[in-house]
């Protein structure tokens, strides 16, 4: 807002609020992939990293596909556009930033609570669980078929 000159308004509280949902989205994907490759049997440095791979372009692409379309309503000169300039501005540099620090430290942060997760399990058993032991996204079931008692589940 600062480097375009646009005071901070109720507009500008509304865009916060629209950038926080399309982070935790990205977000989400992101963990649910790594999640899904720890069900499959990655370590927990590999589940991560191929989830990177593997949704960096989706969240990419939708985050550059964002940003670009609120470039002409921030330049629009209009009435109805001063109104949302702010909005826009908000939601759009948010996004470019919040993009990369999503990329980076949700793996980050991920990695650092397992090791919480670890920690805790230490103090309460005694001993050093694995990475992938102290997931619950590791022993989720991937589909209804794999569940137990999958004819009774299928009627």
């Amino acid at each position: 807002h600062r480097a375009l000159g646009i005071p901070l308004s109720f507009m500008s509280l509304s865009g916060v609020i629209a950038l926080a949902g399309v982070l935790v989205n990205n977000a989400i994907v992101i963990v649910e992939r790594a999640n899904t490759y720890l069900a499959e049997g990655d370590t927990l440095v590999e589940a991560l990293s191929r989830a990177g791979a593997r949704r960096f372009r989706a969240i990419l692409l939708t985050s550059a596909t964002t940003v670009f379309g609120l470039g002409p309503i921030i330049f629009n000169q209009s009435l109805m556009g001063q109104i949302v300039i702010p909005m826009a501005v908000t939601l759009a540099g948010g996004l470019a930033v919040g993009t990369v620090f999503t990329l980076v430290y949700v793996p980050t942060f991920f990695a650092i609570l397992n090791d919480a997760r670890r920690v805790v399990h230490r103090v309460l058993h005694g001993n050093w669980p694995t990475p992938e032991d102290v997931e619950p996204g590791k022993n989720r079931i991937k589909s209804v078929a794999d569940a137990p008692n999958a004819e009774v589940a299928a009627t």
